[in-house]
């Protein structure tokens, strides 16, 4: 068996008030930066503590 390579993601969330609050409040250093594109974007990822309150979202409900 072969490990390596890449491994494509993607995630999406509705932006609400209560999720960008949670996003802001991330400390800078828990931020870890996956790669840097051309134009200088970060792609990053970090640990977000927020569960969804609206009545159509529950944490741990997915689509799939």
């Amino acid at each position: 068996m072969e490990t390596g390579g890449a491994i494509g993601f993607g995630i999406s969330a509705v932006m609400s008030p209560d999720l960008a609050k949670a996003v802001a409040e991330v400390d800078e250093k828990q931020w870890k930066t996956i790669r840097t594109e051309q134009d200088g974007t970060l792609r990053q990822w970090a640990e977000v503590v927020f569960v969804p309150g609206d009545a159509s979202e529950k944490k741990g409900s997915s689509l799939f």
